[in-house]
C-alpha cells in the first residue's frame, strides 16, 4: 500500500487517476465497472440536460438561444442510447469488449469533434472542457481497459500452471 501510494504521488494526470483507482479497487474488473459507471452517469445526464435544454440553463454554459429543438433533443437521446450501451460494461465486463472498443472510439471522436468545434466554429468554454472531458475519459477507460487484461491474463496464466500441475 506505502509503494503504491509512493508511485502515485510520481504519477501523473490520468495515470495517477487509475492508479489513486487501484489502491481503493483493487479488482481490475470492478476498476473498469466503476468506470463505465460514471461514465453512463455522466452520459444520462448530458442526454437529460440536451432534451429538456432549459434557455436558463443553457445560457448560464454560454450557448446562444436554441431556436429549432429537434437536435438538442437528437443528441440528448443519442447520450442516453450510448448510456445503455455503457451500462451494459457496468453490469458484465466479460464479454463486452466490442463495446468497451466502441467506447474508446466514440469518445475519442468525441474530443476530436469538440475541440475542432470550439477552435474554428464557437469558442464556447463549455464545449473545449467536454471536448477534454471525454479525450480523458478516452484514456481512462484504454488504461483502466489494459489492467483488466493484464489482470486476466495473469489469472489464465495461473489457471494453466494449475491444470498442468493436475496432469502430471
Amino acid at each position: 500500500m506505502i509503494r503504491q501510494m509512493t508511485s502515485l504521488n510520481k504519477a501523473s494526470g490520468l495515470e495517477g487517476i487509475l492508479l489513486m483507482m487501484k489502491t481503493v479497487i483493487r479488482d481490475a474488473s470492478k476498476r473498469l465497472s466503476f468506470v463505465f459507471w460514471l461514465i453512463f452517469l455522466h452520459s444520462f445526464f448530458v442526454g437529460l440536460a440536451l432534451i429538456f435544454h432549459p434557455p436558463g440553463l443553457m445560457s448560464m454554459f454560454g450557448f446562444h438561444s436554441i431556436g429549432e429543438g429537434f437536435f438538442p433533443v437528437q443528441g440528448g437521446v443519442f447520450h442516453i442510447i450510448m448510456g445503455i450501451f455503457y451500462l451494459t460494461v457496468v453490469l458484465r465486463v466479460e464479454g463486452f469488449r466490442a463495446v468497451i472498443y466502441l467506447s474508446v472510439i466514440t469518445k475519442s471522436m468525441a474530443f476530436v469533434f469538440l475541440l475542432y468545434y470550439y477552435i474554428f466554429v464557437d469558442g464556447i468554454f463549455i464545449v473545449l472542457f467536454s471536448g477534454i472531458a471525454d479525450g480523458a475519459m478516452a484514456v481512462i477507460i484504454i488504461l483502466a481497459y489494459q489492467s483488466y487484461n493484464g489482470q486476466a491474463v495473469k489469472i489464465h496464466n495461473r489457471e494453466s500452471i494449475d491444470d498442468e500441475f493436475w496432469y502430471y
